[in-house]
């Protein structure tokens, strides 16, 4: 299955961060993931560690929930080295389906891009996936040191620009069959195009009806890159809920979030969604039935009030943890 064969007709699985399966690790790891369940057991889980840490219900229901995606049709399942076990995890769930059949895209960490390991973060995730190639292949963020005062040190080569050329070293040896990037802006795409020799493929980055990105929409579909949006239902925000929304899910028989989901698909984009209750999986796997008329489309554009609910790349000092401080910029969107 090709990256263009997905647009406009797919949407994607997000497996989450998990802890790593108990067993088959070896006996320190095993001792490392046990301690850290009983300590998740002790802690009362907060709808804030989604997306952020593990959680024993991310963990527990992943496997469930990507077989359900198996049985609903949905093939695009979206992972990263970044996410603890979920490789692992999503191997395991799909050991029973031919590789051919599935649309496994990964990511390279941050700490990997600094350590200057590219290929060998990636041989990690071969290994976790049980596969010897993916589909998608991204840097997870656009990693660099913040900008120096001292000029000597403004032209150097960003980190994401030397893991890039390590990114297109992969994609030629058909170990990741498309390359690409992940909450990279206008302002990264147009630096990478400075040392790159293939551009990236794809850019996955936050995408709802409450932060449109109606400029870097634009700049992808200009350049021939594939949009994949995460947090594509923003967690279903109580804004979202307003009878302006409401009447169009009506006029469909239809929830909110199928509208959503559908909005995605007709503007071009792979929308991905993420959830423990594997319920939910048939629900956003049924919109082959409608479409949204333009008049519809328009409407939910206009939602966007530009929020953030993750962190914008522009504003992130990848030497520190990227979620420092993030809340003071969360609601400005380039």
């Amino acid at each position: 299955m090709e990256l263009k064969e997905l647009r406009g007709r797919s949407i994607a699985f997000g497996t989450n961060i998990t802890l790593p399966l108990l067993f088959h690790n070896g006996a320190v790891p095993f001792a490392k993931t046990f301690l850290r369940r009983i300590k998740l057991h002790m802690k009362k889980e907060s709808k804030a560690d989604w997306g952020k840490t593990a959680t024993l219900k991310a963990t527990d229901n992943l496997i469930p929930c990507v077989r359900q995606a198996v049985k609903s049709e949905i093939c695009v399942f979206d992972c990263s080295r970044a996410y603890g076990g979920a490789e692992q995890r999503l191997a395991r769930a799909l050991r029973d389906i031919p590789r051919e059949k599935c649309f496994i895209i990964t990511k390279i960490d941050d700490q990997s891009q600094f350590l200057g390991k590219v290929e060998e973060c990636f041989e990690k995730s071969l290994k976790q996936l049980n596969t010897d190639y993916v589909d998608l292949l991204l840097l997870h963020w656009p990693v660099d040191y913040p900008k120096q005062e001292d000029e000597r040190f403004n032209d150097s080569v960003p980190v994401f620009a030397r893991s890039w050329k390590t990114m297109e070293k992969i994609y030629r040896s058909g170990r990741a069959k498309a390359i690409g990037v992940a909450n990279f802006n206008i302002v990264h795409l147009e630096l990478l195009k400075k040392y790159a020799d293939v551009m990236p493929m794809a850019d996955e980055f936050e995408c709802h009806p409450l932060c449109i990105r109606k400029d870097l929409n634009e700049y992808c579909s200009k350049h021939n890159i594939q949009v994949f949006a995460y947090a594509s239902l923003c967690s279903m925000d109580r804004r979202l809920l307003n009878e302006n929304m409401k009447k169009i899910a009506a006029a469909h028989d239809k929830t909110i979030a199928q509208i959503i989901l559908r909005w995605h698909m007709q503007r071009g984009r792979i929308p991905i969604f993420g959830t423990s209750r594997p319920e939910r999986i048939s629900e956003y796997a049924n919109l082959t039935d409608f479409s949204l008329t333009d008049s519809e489309l328009a409407e939910i554009d206009s939602q966007n009030i530009n929020y953030r609910a993750f962190p914008d790349s522009e504003h992130c000092d990848f030497t520190k943890d990227i979620w420092l401080g993030w809340e003071k910029y969360k609601n400005w969107c380039p």
